[in-house]
């Protein structure tokens, strides 16, 4: 199912004074225009990531009618809304935020997860200018095997050649979704990008990777190994050490950067905790309060209805 609503409140924690945002979401069975196909992804599975890189979900509850779901509050912005209002990124930018996802994405893979959706509207920083991935509503746990998928599932620019043939797939399709936002963050644009879809999936599948000339030997070499489209061929087949281990990542210490201890290249200004400057106002101006369901039917927003089915606290 695919989610009919979706809104966003920001509330604070009293005792550990944390800001964390609670997403309220209605199910239904249409399909968004930009996702091909959604799928479930259990709250309780996303309880168990904790990593630096990651937003963590800290509560999910349900009524008959609704799901809730209380995450950590990040307002650094979404990466897309970098791209598309400064346009592409310097090379030493686009590499440490491409070392930060790698390492998000090589623990989720770690744990039986593929994402599925990775694109700049998932990724958003934090006040100090750090990555956290966001949004599982396409992701699949349990999966351990390069062949253990079917679904036909993703964002057009960034689905794999195995997903659109609909091939069985594994972990492997999400680097080259990871290659394909890697191209984008250091040229502006997907490597196959056309606004006739149809077109976009012949180049995803036949047309020649082609480069900007901005573009160094190891980032080249990089992404060339990363849009393979054999996946039993292309880099992160064998696990994420082969791409932290690539020569485009020559100068990342990867303990430092999972401590944090590497200085993001850019500081978003925000000014406090509840500071939503850098927050889409379609999210914004949003009315804060619950929307009903239809008489009868219950799971209001706490009020009437059949009160609460789950309570899962981390």
């Amino acid at each position: 199912h695919i989610l009919e609503e979706v809104k966003i409140y920001i509330f604070f924690r009293n005792k550990m004074d944390r800001s964390c945002v609670s997403w309220f979401q209605q199910p239904q069975k249409n399909c968004r225009s930009d996702v091909v196909f959604s799928c479930c992804f259990s709250p309780c599975s996303v309880v168990q990531i904790e990593h630096p890189f990651i937003v963590s979900l800290r509560f999910a509850f349900q009524t008959s009618q609704k799901l809730y779901m209380v995450f950590d509050f990040f307002n650094g912005g979404e990466l897309f809304h970098y791209l598309s209002t400064g346009g592409r990124f310097d090379a030493a930018r686009a590499q440490f935020y491409a070392a930060e996802i790698a390492s998000g994405m090589g623990h989720l893979h770690s744990i039986g997860i593929i994402y599925r959706d990775l694109k700049p509207e998932n990724l958003i920083l934090d006040a100090n200018g750090h990555i956290r991935i966001t949004d599982f509503g396409l992701s699949k746990e349990g999966v351990e095997g390069d062949k253990d998928v079917g679904s036909f599932c993703g964002t057009p620019e960034y689905l794999a050649p195995e997903v659109l043939k609909r091939e069985p797939y594994g972990k492997v399709v999400d680097w080259w979704s990871y290659g394909t936002l890697v191209y984008e963050m250091i040229h502006g644009l997907p490597p196959y990008y056309n606004r006739n879809r149809e077109k976009m999936y012949r180049s995803i599948l036949h047309d020649k990777l082609e480069f900007p000339d901005h573009m160094n030997t190891e980032c080249k070499d990089f992404l060339r190994s990363l849009l393979i489209r054999d996946p039993n061929l292309r880099l992160g087949y064998n696990g994420v050490d082969e791409i932290k281990a690539h020569q485009y990542f020559q100068n990342i210490d990867w303990v430092k950067l999972d401590k944090k201890e590497l200085d993001p290249p850019y500081r978003p200004d925000v000014k406090s905790d509840s500071d939503v400057q850098h927050i889409d106002d379609t999210f914004t101006n949003m009315p804060a309060a619950v929307t009903m369901t239809p008489a009868g039917k219950g799971g209001g927003g706490g009020g009437g209805g059949g009160g609460f089915c789950c309570f899962l606290v981390l």
